[in-house]
């Protein structure tokens, strides 16, 4: 469920409870509604946990750069909640987040440093037929 669905969803939550006269519940869900706003702001890192996009530096860089909504609070940026819902859907952010999703899978995978010298001769060896190149 995304952010706009959830607030439309409260609100109408929000009108049954006004209609039923329910005033606590009313307070509550006003509160939560109030935590859904623009003013709700976001560190870089917590932005970058809810869009999946794995470095928190790509999150500050498109906001230095002007592609994300931000505000500056001292020296840190911070990312507006309906700014992150926004980008959900942005085709470069889906493109981020598969990579930091293939990035995360390679790292399961071990290490990044590459064969070793010896991994690399099995490798050679057991490679079957000859390459276009050695002909």
């Amino acid at each position: 469920m995304v952010l706009t669905d959830l607030r439309q969803e409260l609100d109408a939550v929000r009108a049954e409870a006004a209609r039923a006269n329910n005033t606590r519940v009313v307070e509550k869900l006003d509160r939560i509604l109030a935590g859904l706003d623009d003013d709700v702001l976001l560190t870089t890192r917590e932005a970058a946990g809810l869009l999946g996009i794995g470095s928190v530096n790509t999150i500050k860089a498109m906001a230095h750069a002007g592609r994300i909504q931000s505000r500056k609070v001292g020296t840190h940026y911070r990312i507006p909640l309906s700014e992150v819902e926004r980008l959900r859907h942005d085709t470069t952010i889906r493109g981020l987040r598969a990579s930091s999703s293939i990035h995360a899978e390679v790292a399961a995978l071990g290490s990044t440093e590459g064969l070793t010298a010896e991994e690399l001769e099995d490798l050679e060896e057991a490679r079957p037929g000859i390459l276009p190149w050695e002909q």
